[in-house]
């Protein structure tokens, strides 16, 4: 037998420990054979349309809709990039609009079953009064008359971690307006795998942004390409709703102000938000984690931090642990003071969960735990099918896709499975 090498023996030896760090499998997906898709179909619980767009997975409920804090007024968007963000959001009529004739072309084809809306809205005037009452009182919507206008907009729920319900738009039909958004450049699991503890054990630190969307306010004028299905004036007589000359039966448009949940920009947008707070607190563009950016290894100097923002959440990690969260704090300040509500601060650690991956000692970083056994349980189901359809195949390939990419050499798996 060859013998092995000093590299050998020291690649061989960490295999060894992350499978022993990675622990037994638990009994939930071990003994599976009375529920053999319950990994399966935790996965495809993320999805927040069937796959024909069919509708809302979650029955509207009022009393478990997450909205953001009443006490808390959305943040104009160009307020919260300053200067630093793109120069198009402020001619944006020009710049991010598309041609109108390309969009009524769009149209024609985007939604032949028009918007996607919950039942119990659409069944109930009352029901859906209150609902457009609730988002006006936290300032995401207002009023204007119809006169013959219809909405383009759907809304349903989608469940939370957490079992209240997440509002989401269904905004097909408003996507056509607008050009295709930029590509949203995130910290992917390829851009945190390229990071390098050198002899640093690193601690981490993050907070979140509440309600990220919807405490965001559209520049001027945008809520008019943000229409839901019109209401009788009525029914928003008795919560103190009132639109002027507008009385009985008069139709009124509800226009959203505020960032829709399905809008084909709103990632990017959330995106920068973090982003750029994130540069004004004092990190150099080399210094975030983002999609396609070089390696950084860390070290015990203060200055050795990184950050990273994605959508609702932003992060900073380094070998200083006081070092991580003054930095932090910075730019929970600068989101703050530019109108942002921030919750959820993380005290340091070495030893965190974010993004579904795991920070371990300060050292190893590496997919959740059980987020590989529940992706492994799921593959497993999946191929006991004798087909599966594409939609789930999707689905599964981009989880796989999310873990392999911590180390992008693994990607051969994909290359060497595909038929």
């Amino acid at each position: 037998m060859r013998r092995q090498s000093a590299g050998q023996r020291s690649a061989a030896g960490h295999i060894w420990d992350s499978i022993v760090a990675l622990g037994p499998e638990p009994d939930e997906h071990r003994y599976d054979i009375s529920d053999p898709n319950g990994a399966l179909r935790e996965l495809l619980a993320g999805s927040t349309l069937r796959p024909d767009n069919s509708g809302p997975t979650t029955p509207y409920v009022p009393d478990l809709v997450s909205w953001p804090d009443v006490s808390q007024p959305p943040a104009p968007l160009l307020g919260l990039l300053g200067e630093r963000g793109p120069a198009a959001l402020r001619k944006w009529r020009r710049h991010v609009l598309r041609d109108s004739d390309e969009a009524r072309q769009l149209r024609g084809g985007a939604c032949p079953q028009g918007p996607c809306t919950d039942l119990a809205l659409l069944r109930s005037p009352v029901d859906c009064a209150s609902f457009r009452g609730a988002m006006v009182e936290r300032r995401m919507l207002v009023f204007s008359p119809a006169h013959g206008r219809r909405g383009n907009m759907g809304i349903f729920s989608v469940p939370k971690k957490s079992g209240r319900l997440r509002v989401i738009f269904d905004a097909r039909l408003a996507n056509c307006a607008f050009a295709d958004a930029p590509r949203a450049r995130l910290p992917s699991a390829s851009a945190w795998g390229r990071l390098e503890t050198g002899g640093a054990r690193i601690s981490a630190t993050s907070a979140d942004l509440d309600a990220a969307f919807y405490h965001v306010q559209v520049p001027e004028g945008m809520g008019e390409y943000f229409a839901l299905p019109s209401i009788a004036a009525k029914y928003l007589a008795p919560l103190g709703i009132t639109v002027a000359g507008m009385t009985g039966e008069d139709l009124v448009l509800p226009q959203v102000v505020v960032l829709p949940m399905g809008f084909s920009w709103v990632l990017h947008l959330c995106q920068t938000v973090p982003q750029t707070s994130l540069c004004r607190a004092g990190f150099s563009p080399e210094a975030l984690a983002l999609d396609g950016h070089c390696g950084r290894q860390f070290s015990d100097d203060p200055a050795s931090v990184v950050g990273a923002g994605y959508v609702d959440n932003y992060f900073v990690l380094g070998g200083s642990a006081k070092q991580v969260g003054q930095r932090l704090q910075a730019v929970t300040d600068d989101l703050v003071r530019h109108g942002h509500a921030v919750h959820e601060l993380q005290a340091h650690s070495q030893d965190r969960d974010f993004l579904g991956l795991s920070l371990r000692e300060g050292r190893w970083l590496s997919p959740r735990t059980r987020n590989i056994w529940r992706l492994r349980a799921a593959i497993r189901a999946a191929t006991r099918r004798q087909a599966i359809s594409g939609f789930l195949l999707r689905v599964l390939a981009g989880h796989i896709t999310w873990a392999l990419l911590l180390r992008r050499e693994l990607l051969c798996i994909l290359n060497a499975t595909y038929a």
